[in-house]
């Protein structure tokens, strides 16, 4: 079934809902949807609604709100990552996976060797990619993509999780076998993954004072996109997303 994002709004059976801009767009232009073709619309939250389409013009589509149904596929656990900036387009290619896999919210950072650079505020293009991603998993609940952040507001921002982990090369000692034996889907988590160039020994030891975790993900030199998807997958697991 094709999907859209509305307003978020209590939404009643029998209401007529309005897509207007990318969401009319996509139906009328990209999907071609027909008139009395039947829909699900998200609002974020964790509930869909059924609609049949009533009509589509040059600047709307009207949709009526037949059913309600609860959403299963929004995660059950919470996880956030903190991602220090990337170059190009990898913190997109982010957004679609870390939707994908169940990650609850996305805050990039900087740190001393980030290659990439913040390209000022794009909150409005990383919120349509996640919604693009949340429609192909058939995710209600949007993920959350908070804008950039310095280093230090990341460390304070990391005391208020039960758990923090942080993806280190040099940690050769702790490995995430043992460490997520503990975690529980309940927990409150995040995880933190360093830029192309990693953390610096001054960052590690700063983020391990304010109570995070370093891990190794192995003896193979990572990407700093595969890293993130490797370490949200394997949290995510043990906290029972999966099952």
């Amino acid at each position: 079934m094709k999907s859209f994002f509305i307003d978020n709004y209590e939404y009643n059976i029998g209401d007529i809902i309005v897509l207007k801009g990318e969401e009319h767009h996509h139906l009328s232009k990209v999907l071609r949807t027909k008139i009395n073709e039947i829909v699900e619309c998200f609002s974020n939250g964790d509930e869909k609604y059924i609609c049949e389409v009533v009509s589509i013009n040059k600047e709307q589509t009207t949709l009526k709100l037949l059913k309600k149904e609860i959403v299963n596929t929004n995660p059950i656990s919470n996880l956030t990552v903190f991602t220090a900036l990337l170059k190009g387009d990898k913190f997109e290619f982010l957004i679609t996976k870390l939707t994908e896999l169940g990650v609850s919210k996305l805050i990039p950072f900087e740190s001393e060797f980030c290659i990439g650079k913040n390209v000022g505020n794009k909150s409005a293009r990383y919120i349509q990619i996640a919604k693009d991603a949340c429609k192909q998993c058939k995710r209600s609940r949007i993920l959350d993509v908070e804008e950039i952040i310095t280093f230090s507001q990341m460390l304070s921002q990391i005391k208020t999780f039960d758990k923090v982990f942080f993806a280190y090369e040099k940690e050769t000692n702790k490995y995430l076998k043992e460490l997520l034996k503990d975690v529980k889907k309940e927990d409150n988590i995040a995880i933190i993954l360093g830029s192309e160039g990693g953390f610096s020994e001054k960052e590690a030891q700063m983020i391990v004072e304010q109570g995070g975790i370093s891990v190794s993900l192995g003896k193979r030199i990572l990407r700093a996109e595969t890293a993130n998807v490797m370490l949200s997958s394997i949290v995510l697991y043990e906290m029972g997303e999966y099952n």
